[in-house]
């Protein structure tokens, strides 16, 4: 079980369910989940001109995933734009 995001700007993980952007390509947003999933951010390249000319050279995957095995469970995502302080 698995949860699959694609973000335009560069994720930075920060802590235990808490992943935040805003390297200026859009506004800062902070992603916060469950602590029981860990989180994998993987770089893709775009190669595609049309693509590259409205997204930027590349695009991030976020991957979230529960620590233990399970076969039903619920967890909350939630994204907002980050305030001056960065929360």
């Amino acid at each position: 079980m698995r949860l699959g995001l694609i973000l335009a700007d560069t994720p930075v993980v920060r802590a235990a369910g808490r992943i935040e952007t805003g390297s200026g390509r859009g506004a800062p947003a902070v992603l916060l989940f469950d602590a029981a999933l860990d989180a994998a951010v993987e770089t893709i390249p775009l190669d595609d001109e049309r693509l590259r000319g409205v997204w930027g050279p590349s695009l991030w995957r976020v991957t979230l995933r529960p620590r233990e095995a399970v076969t039903a469970e619920t967890w909350r995502l939630t994204v907002r734009r980050a305030d001056a302080q960065g929360s």
